[in-house]
């Protein structure tokens, strides 16, 4: 995770990215005063002052710094790009206000996947999180399969039973030390119900080298379980879960979503 993050930060980031971006999310994770890099000044000093930044060793990073970057990592690909372009053509969401004038630069730093996933995430976070949805969603994986004994009943994503659905999953995922995070996304198409949920992963350690010697950092990402629910068929299909929790988290939904069991 470590080396992951040092490549994402790169000197072709750090000289690139638009400085006001990254201002506002150091500003994220400390008080005004308390900013590790000074934003003032000339751009190229700023630059150099965020590159003696992300030099040091990772161990004296944010955490909040580390999560944030990890995300807007798993966003900042060509595949990522795109589905945060449908979210905000969707949403009828214009990214740029300010059209690139291709005269002068017909291929603007800034329509780099990676800047545009840290524009949505510090100023459209609600287009990102979809983004992260549809991108768990496409993402190959075996689903396992619960059927009702009823079909045609419908989903109930009120926000009394979003909510009553979302409390037990974090219950049951807080069993297993993933911690109590929890989003729901909620997606029709093609008659299905499709439902991400994003939660805490269990907590992992990462070696990295500080100087002359190794140190560990620990990190709790973001997991995403995709639940897909055809009423036609009385059809379940949960992935990204545990098979120890595929049965409890089935027996959520249809408790909660369903109001009918589902074996």
């Amino acid at each position: 995770m470590g080396s992951d993050i040092k490549k994402f930060v790169n000197p072709k980031f750090l000289n690139s990215i638009d400085v006001v971006l990254m201002r506002a999310l150091f500003a994220r994770h400390f008080k005004n005063e308390g900013i590790p890099v000074t934003f003032e000044g000339d751009v190229a000093e700023v630059r150099k002052r965020m590159t003696d930044y992300f030099a040091t060793p990772i161990t004296d990073w944010s955490e909040g710094l580390i999560a944030d970057l990890h995300r807007v990592a798993e966003l900042g690909t060509g595949e990522g790009m795109q589905l945060m372009l449908n979210e905000a053509l969707r949403r009828s969401v214009i990214l740029y206000s300010e059209p690139a004038d291709e005269e002068a630069d017909p291929a603007p730093v800034r329509h780099e996947p990676k800047h545009v996933a840290l524009l949505a995430y510090l100023h459209h976070h609600q287009i990102f999180e979809a983004a992260a949805d549809f991108q768990a969603l496409r993402a190959p994986t075996a689903m396992a399969e619960f059927r009702g004994p009823q079909r045609d009943v419908g989903a109930d994503l009120t926000e009394e039973a979003s909510a009553a659905f979302k409390a037990a999953i974090v219950k049951l995922f807080a069993q297993d030390l993933q911690g109590d995070y929890c989003r729901l996304g909620p997606y029709e198409e093609d008659g299905e119900i499709n439902l991400v949920v994003s939660h805490g992963a269990p907590v992992t350690t990462t070696p990295i080298v500080a100087g002359d010697r190794e140190q560990i950092i620990t990190l709790r990402a973001v997991k995403y379980a995709a639940l897909r629910y055809s009423s036609n068929e009385g059809l379940l299909r949960i992935g990204g879960v545990p098979r120890a929790q595929q049965a409890e988290v089935a027996g959520i939904f249809a408790e909660h979503i369903l109001g009918a069991p589902v074996s």
